[in-house]
């Protein structure tokens, strides 16, 4: 978790998923926007819809989600 928490990847990740969550994409559209633009995640994978809805929760942006 730690890692993941300094990875900066993931602090632009999680910029870009406020936006996404924002304007009512899914979460594998939300991936599918991050893999496109290059993100990967802390382990260097693409992002799948779990992996957002992991990170979605993780920094409590589920209020942003509607959920």
């Amino acid at each position: 978790k730690a890692k993941a928490d300094n990875n900066p990847n993931n602090r632009r990740a999680v910029a870009m998923l406020k936006v996404l969550a924002s304007r009512d994409k899914t979460l594998q559209q939300m991936a599918d926007i991050l893999n496109r633009e290059g993100f990967v995640t802390s382990q260097g994978c693409q992002f799948s819809s779990s992996t957002v809805y992991k990170l979605i929760k993780r920094y409590n942006l589920l209020e942003d989600y509607g959920e």
